[in-house]
């Protein structure tokens, strides 16, 4: 098989953006985001919803979809704002900004984004079962010796 330069393909990645209007405003939508930069919303938003161990799917939620908003629109929260993400969430779901966001995105996109934060997600809850399970029982097999050592003095 004869080999060709990567260079000579001339491929260049997907800048496209579609456009919708909010009231006033001109709301842009990427319609493809750099892989580095969908791996980093993924385990963020899990990783922020992670709680004691375990991932609170409410926060998962927020936490993907306010990232998809920040890393795929225009929308700037600003730095005071980020701190409301729950407010934020709330207002752009109940006026349908949100729905009409996903709606708007590449949906092989937002399905890879869902389905990777869910992957990540299971991972990330079977790790911690498994490591919870095993330090519980370390922790209870230390507290069994200890007291067998005890009775023998």
């Amino acid at each position: 098989m004869a080999k060709i330069k990567y260079s000579t393909l001339k491929l260049k990645t997907n800048k496209e953006e579609k456009s919708l209007q909010i009231g006033e405003k001109e709301i842009l939508i990427k319609q493809y985001l750099e892989v580095d930069k969908k791996a980093s919303l993924v385990n963020n938003a899990v990783k922020a919803a992670t709680i004691d161990g375990y991932v609170d799917e409410i926060f998962l939620d927020v936490f993907l979809h306010m990232s998809i908003i920040e890393l795929y629109t225009n929308i700037d929260f600003g730095s005071g704002n980020i701190e409301n993400i729950f407010t934020n969430f709330d207002a752009l779901h109940t006026n349908g900004v949100l729905g009409l966001i996903i709606q708007n995105m590449n949906q092989d996109e937002y399905d890879y984004l869902f389905n990777m934060t869910k992957v990540v997600k299971q991972n990330l809850n079977l790790y911690n079962r498994s490591y919870a399970a095993v330090s519980g029982q370390t922790n209870e097999l230390k507290e069994f010796l200890a007291k067998v050592g005890n009775n023998e003095k």
